[in-house]
């Protein structure tokens, strides 16, 4: 697969978030997503891999990106723990869902 880095340099061309106004120069060239950030590219190139490089000893899972990795690990954690039946869940906006 072809991760080469496409950054478009013209200030008037760089496509914005809807929710923010922070340029996104770092385009990826497989899904054409967009970043702020030359890490943030990066590390969202892991996602097309395929490959699950980070794995998590306490249960042996795999995952493509350390993000993934790190929403499962709070699982783990119970840091996101529902109060009524004591489900635990990646994030905030899962647990808010789940309730």
């Amino acid at each position: 697969m072809n991760f080469d880095v496409k950054i478009e340099a013209v200030s008037s061309d760089i496509t914005e978030h809807p929710h923010d106004d922070k340029p996104r120069p770092y385009v990826c060239t497989v899904c054409d997503k967009r970043f702020t950030w030359k890490d943030s590219l990066n590390d969202h190139k892991e996602a097309h891999t395929g490959e699950k490089l980070y794995s998590f000893t306490q249960c042996e899972k795999c995952f493509a990106t350390r993000h993934y990795l790190k929403e499962h690990m709070n699982v783990h954690s119970s840091k996101y723990k529902c109060s009524q039946c004591g489900k635990c869940c990646q994030n905030n906006h899962t647990l808010t869902e789940h309730k």
